[in-house]
């Protein structure tokens, strides 16, 4: 196992540890898709179910009301867990509430993401 192999796996461990600090969301991705038949386009959405996740709110000194708003908040998820690579135009749904991916990084060991989510 190699060392990215470890980080990974120290990642799932600390996830599965918080217990009941996760939450679970769901992560989702719109296409539009064409109809030939009907010459319409309609929006066909593919979800991933995300059970170890955790929220961070941002602290009051990292809000600027421009590249982080009030509202904000980051999602931390095992990169194990999320199959899809993140992007700016990808959903997050929590509690049934839409919220759009802002940004996303990963941490240099490639184990965990962090989202930035804005409602």
């Amino acid at each position: 196992m190699g060392l990215q192999d470890t980080f990974k796996a120290a990642a799932q461990t600390i996830f599965t540890a918080l217990g009941d600090v996760k939450i679970s969301v769901t992560y989702r991705i719109r296409t539009m898709g064409y109809s030939p038949a009907t010459g319409r386009t309609s929006p066909s959405d593919t979800d991933y179910a995300i059970t170890n996740c955790i929220r961070i709110d941002y602290r009051a000194d990292e809000i600027d009301g421009v590249a982080v708003k009030p509202k904000d908040f980051k999602l931390m998820i095992p990169v194990d867990d999320l199959t899809p690579t993140p992007e700016v135009d990808h959903f997050i749904l929590i509690d049934s509430v839409i919220h759009n991916v802002v940004s996303f990084e990963k941490d240099p060991a490639d184990a965990v993401w962090t989202i930035q989510v804005r409602a």
